[in-house]
């Protein structure tokens, strides 16, 4: 038995309470996310109401995705073992890093079965709402970033997403490559990767397992069923409140901002990459954001450090190699019948199917003949994502969009782990260059991010000759930008652009406007300056520095020192520290 969308409250609500539209004008997008997520939870709860069914925040839940690393990664192994194709070297690398991973792996598994526990839960939620400003566990340390906007700020990030794009120099030109990484795009963009850390999964399937064991009954009836006044105890017990979802803090920075927001990939399988759009209600342009590793969920850190390459051309055609992990995370090599909706959709057949019906909605809306910018932004694991959906989105735009009102623009994103090998960083810079407007991935880059700047990334090193075995060969894509302060230079490294390129760091405000800013945030937030001086310090600590500084809220606090300048090339793979350079000698030898 199917019920009709029309005639259930259930996914209205869900609506209501996990998205906020400021934008009432998308009705078509509106219905068409109302039915997908219908048939996503509808599907949920006929699962959940099985006893195959696993809760996946619950104290065993991360057992089985360990399993299946620790069996994928050492069935690989001995393959390759198996095979006798591979230098001994090169196996025993391989064999080295899965028994590392699998150890740390081990060690995370007790962290999130730790804080799956009630207690320390309740525990948490309470000491995060009464002194954290209600804020998820990855932005804690900074319970001051979504207030330091400041609206002109917020206005120049608008002026600055809705500008048409510039046309690439004509073939044969000699004059300089000049790119412009834009400071107020910038700034908008590393607050929204880091606020959609906020939205919290765990109530909306806690709720689904409760409703479909108390009912008892096929799904289309325990949903008709329901009412939300007559069960709005239970249902609240069970997280149908806007704390447990995250969608609070979400709201407040909507309402300051003038963003709507909604989750479009979150539950099409059991391992979506979580995606979300902001717009601005008749605006041209949109923000897809991939949302990064959560600090207890376990599959994130499984996706992280499921490091294997694996051949790209059935989702990226003429590219080479990916990162399996990644690569899963959008486009799932196996689906699981269990746990997925009607038609197991992949993540990014998903998105992409509600950004073309969003940005015809946003399109109607504006003189004829123009389209939506799209823009992609995402932090550590959603920067990550963000990377391969962009590069799909340029590589692939004629397929996957036909003729959409949609031109895709830069991507910013911060905190970039690796996605692919060197042939596929390279095959990444000719697609780009390719293109009939000027494009950039930016990589933003605060201090010695260890995620950034450490790890297998031997094939950013384009002298430097690897084995296609090799497990250390990956490389960056894109365009990295190294943040420091202003009056110093900020760097620029990659393989994208090379020392002739000119880039600046660009905004419509002055430095001394930009200046005159942060010491007004900081009579704003008093205690932002403490917790400033605090993170510069813990930054300068060997290792675990490193850590500390992937935080969003440090990238933030270095945005805020930047000031429009031009940028000095550097090679960029030289070893950070002392441990990088023995850690790199080990794997390169």
């Amino acid at each position: 038995m199917t019920t009709d969308v029309g005639e259930t409250g259930f996914p209205q609500i869900v609506q209501d309470v996990e998205s906020v539209f400021l934008d009432t004008s998308v009705l078509n997008f509106q219905k068409e996310l109302r039915r997908t997520r219908h048939e996503e939870i509808i599907t949920l709860t006929s699962v959940f109401g099985t006893r195959f069914a696993r809760f996946p925040y619950t104290f065993f839940a991360p057992i089985p995705a360990y399993g299946w690393y620790l069996w994928s990664t050492w069935t690989n192994v001995a393959y390759v073992a198996s095979t006798f194709e591979t230098p001994f070297v090169d196996w025993f690398r391989l064999a080295s890093s899965a028994f590392i991973i699998s150890i740390i792996l081990w060690f995370v598994l007790l962290w999130c079965q730790f804080t799956s526990l009630p207690p320390v839960r309740w525990v948490y939620w309470w000491w995060s709402e009464r002194f954290r400003g209600n804020l998820g566990l990855i932005n804690l340390l900074t319970p001051n970033l979504f207030k330091g906007l400041l609206q002109e700020q917020i206005a120049a990030a608008d002026d600055a997403l809705s500008c048409p794009p510039e046309p690439q120099a004509s073939a044969g030109s000699t004059a300089p490559v000049i790119r412009e990484f834009n400071l107020d795009i910038a700034k908008l963009l590393i607050q929204i990767s880091s606020i959609v850390y906020e939205r919290r999964s765990d109530a909306i399937y806690e709720s689904v397992e409760e409703t479909a064991r108390s009912r008892g009954r096929t799904i289309s009836l325990a949903f008709t069923d329901i009412n939300f006044v007559r069960d709005a105890p239970r249902l609240a017990k069970l997280g149908w409140n806007r704390r447990r979802w995250g969608t609070d803090v979400i709201e407040d920075f909507c309402k300051k901002t003038g963003l709507s927001y909604t989750p479009v990939s979150e539950l099409s399988t059991s391992t979506s990459a979580f995606c979300s759009f902001f717009w601005k209600g008749g605006g041209n342009w949109i923000i897809v954001a991939f949302k990064g590793t959560g600090p207890i969920d376990y599959p994130d850190y499984v996706v992280d450090l499921t490091t294997r390459m694996v051949h790209a051309d059935d989702v990226l055609p003429t590219f080479s190699q990916l990162h399996k992990g990644f690569r899963d995370r959008i486009w799932p090599s196996r689906l699981r019948r269990l746990f997925e909706i009607s038609g197991r959709k992949h993540s990014w057949d998903q998105i992409r199917t509600m950004l073309i019906t969003l940005a015809n909605d946003l399109a109607r809306q504006q003189p004829a003949g123009e389209k939506i910018n799209v823009w992609f932004t995402g932090h550590s694991l959603g920067c990550a994502l963000s990377g391969l959906a962009y590069t799909r989105a340029i590589n692939n735009f004629s397929e996957d969009f036909g003729d959409a009102p949609i031109v895709i623009r830069d991507a910013y994103t911060f905190g970039a782990p690796v996605v692919g090998n060197r042939p596929t960083s390279q095959r990444f810079n000719v697609v780009i260059r390719g293109q009939r407007d000027v494009k950039t991935l930016w990589r933003v880059t605060n201090r010695n991010d260890i995620v950034a700047t450490g790890g297998p990334q031997l094939g950013n090193n384009p002298n430097l000759e690897l084995t296609s075995t090799n497990p250390a060969g990956f490389a960056h894509i894109g365009a990295e930008i190294r943040m420091l302060d202003y009056d110093t230079p900020s760097q620029f490294a990659g393989t994208l652009y090379d020392a002739d390129t000119i880039v600046k760091i660009t905004s419509i405000f002055t430095a001394e406007d930009l200046k005159e800013q942060r010491v007004q945030q900081l009579l704003d937030h008093p205690d932002w300056e403490k917790r400033v001086g605090w993170g510069n310090f813990v930054q300068q600590i060997p290792v675990v520095g490193r850590v500390f500084a992937h935080s969003p809220g440090l990238y933030w606090n270095q945005l805020a020192a930047l000031a429009p300048i031009y940028c000095v090339w550097v090679r960029g793979y030289e070893p950070v520290d002392v441990f990088s350079a023995i850690f790199l000698l080990f794997i390169s030898r």
